[in-house]
């Protein structure tokens, strides 16, 4: 296998440190630098007690990259609700992995005729792209079996649809998984730690919950609960 696999089964700035910019002026003008970029660089400086901020040419598409990711943990558009399919939101955000990543295999096992739940399905896209993503960045680069599930199942007695998010890759350590789902909280020691953070929001924004445990044997399992509709 050398593509992704997809497969279906139906059931305030201020800084306590200095910030200098240390690339050639030739191949990166400061003005280049957009004025959110610089807001970002302080708050980091700030929150981390970092001296001296030290940029490269490769650095600033990564730093500009996180600062977009705070932006729409900040900004995230108003969640506008409607009856719709989960089933439906799932296949549209497994559907952008098609072709994307070597070796990996993400798989979808959904309930059929699954009851419907007030749903943003924009945002809640988001929720399953973040989660995928976290798995794949979870995979370890020498491992060649690399496995994605997501299933969706309905619990009559609490009237809530449930979609579960599986990887086997290297799991989550005990004393993290309470720590998740905390803002700029990451275990990979890159990135801005606001994805999870994101999932949660939106999750919270349609009445519903998402926790995260061990996968049993390897890997990481995050279950999502939304209420149907009355």
């Amino acid at each position: 296998m050398t593509n992704s696999t997809i497969k279906e089964q139906s059931l305030s700035p201020g800084t306590s440190g200095s910030l200098q910019l240390k690339t050639p002026a030739k191949e990166v003008e400061a003005a280049q630098l957009d004025e959110r970029v610089w807001m970002a660089l302080a708050a980091a400086a700030e929150k981390k007690a970092i001296d001296t901020v030290v940029l490269d040419l490769r650095e600033v598409a990564s730093l500009k990259s996180m600062v977009d990711e705070f932006s729409r943990f900040a900004r995230l558009p108003e969640i506008k609700l409607a009856p719709a399919d989960l089933n439906d939101v799932v296949r549209q955000a497994v559907a952008l992995y098609e072709d994307r990543h070597e070796h990996i295999s993400i798989e979808i096992s959904l309930l059929p005729d699954l009851p419907k739940c007030m749903l943003d399905e924009e945002q809640l896209k988001r929720v399953f792209v973040n989660l995928i993503d976290n798995s794949i960045e979870a995979f370890s680069p020498t491992r060649s079996d690399k496995r994605i599930n997501i299933s969706t199942d309905f619990d009559p007695a609490r009237d809530v649809v449930i979609a579960t998010v599986t990887d086997n890759g290297e799991g989550i350590s005990e004393t993290d998984l309470s720590k998740l789902f905390y803002p700029y909280f990451s275990t990979k020691g890159r990135g801005t730690g606001l994805g999870l953070a994101i999932v949660k929001r939106i999750v919270d924004e349609h009445h519903g919950s998402v926790k995260a445990e061990q996968n049993v044997p390897k890997g990481a399992r995050f279950v999502l609960e939304i209420p149907t509709v009355a």
